[in-house]
């Protein structure tokens, strides 16, 4: 799991470590990946395939599934080692995007599932 922005924004750490990270353009990428590039993005719990437009809209008209509140990147991987020629090496075969949940002094508490995009390996 990767936070792409700081849990809490008064911890120092947390905005230290996040401070590296292009968010807006990581996610805008994820996000282009389905709506200009043909990437298929399903429901987390239930595995439906998402339209475009129900996607778009759902980002849209609901505030809770902006672009602006993606707090977590999670990936499912495939790692490989290679123990006689040391190598090592791993394939990324989803990418998961969740929500913070926030309370009332902007710390989020809980993160919650968005999407999962399959990548075609």
């Amino acid at each position: 799991m990767v936070y792409v922005r700081p849990q809490d924004p008064s911890d120092e750490y947390e905005v230290a470590y996040v401070s590296h990270l292009d968010v807006d353009l990581l996610i805008d990428r994820i996000y282009d990946s389905v709506y200009k590039n043909g990437a298929k993005a399903y429901d987390y719990f239930e595995g439906f395939e998402f339209t475009l437009d129900s996607l778009k809209s759902r980002e849209i008209e609901d505030p809770r599934f902006s672009r602006d509140q993606v707090s977590v990147i999670q990936f499912t991987e495939e790692w490989r080692y290679d123990e006689k020629n040391m190598h090592f090496d791993k394939k990324v075969l989803k990418i998961h995007v969740a929500y913070g949940l926030k309370d009332e002094y902007g710390v989020t508490v809980a993160n919650r599932p968005g999407f999962v995009i399959e990548m075609n390996n």
